[in-house]
């Protein structure tokens, strides 16, 4: 499922159409681990957006193949047997900003992504039938990988998103049942040596 969502018109357009191709990853390589901790207090917008449970987060730092500065977190933790069961489906979704020169997101900016991601996460139930794994910035980009269960109407939970946020946000949706999107980044990021 590919598909655009506006928060500028009355109603969202939403494209429909199943991708089972892989997601595009050259265009950004993670170069090390600036934090590895077992828990990093991560400030959502709303408190009331914030997951029930303190997940194992790793912040990274990298740059794209055009070296712009790249920054994210990775959930670093392998997948629950349930979480492997129940969510099979893929959620990438993007949102351009404007960024300074190094491709990062100004205060402003980062605020506003900030509340695009509690939208996300609140319209999607982040914690009871999705699984926020990964989001990243830069070079003028926001991307969040999100697992989700097949009850959730991925459609009409991104119209939910959009019509409470007033950023321009693309999705698309494969179907990954063994996370391996999600491993693959782990495994593929260097950990800083000690």
């Amino acid at each position: 499922m590919e598909g655009i969502a506006r928060a500028m018109s009355p109603e969202p357009i939403v494209r429909g159409g199943h991708s089972t191709a892989a997601l595009p990853c050259s265009r950004r390589r993670w170069l090390s681990f600036t934090l590895g901790v077992a828990a990093v207090p991560l400030l959502p917008a709303h408190l009331w957006a914030q997951p029930q449970a303190v997940e194992p987060w790793l912040i990274v730092e990298g740059e794209t193949d055009g070296g712009k500065r790249l920054v994210g977190r990775i959930l670093d933790r392998a997948p629950k047997a349930d979480e492997l069961r129940r969510m099979s489906r893929l959620v990438r979704v993007t949102a351009a900003y404007g960024g300074e020169d190094k491709g990062m997101p100004s205060e402003t900016e980062l605020e506003a992504l900030r509340r695009l991601e509690d939208e996300l996460c609140l319209a999607l139930e982040e914690g009871h039938h999705s699984k926020l794994v990964m989001a990243e910035a830069g070079d003028g980009i926001r991307l969040w990988l999100i697992y989700v269960d097949d009850t959730v109407d991925i459609a009409a939970a991104m119209r939910k998103a959009s019509s409470n946020n007033e950023r321009v946000f693309i999705f698309s949706t494969i179907d990954d049942a063994g996370w391996t999107v999600h491993q693959g980044k782990r495994i593929r990021v260097e950990r800083r040596r000690l």
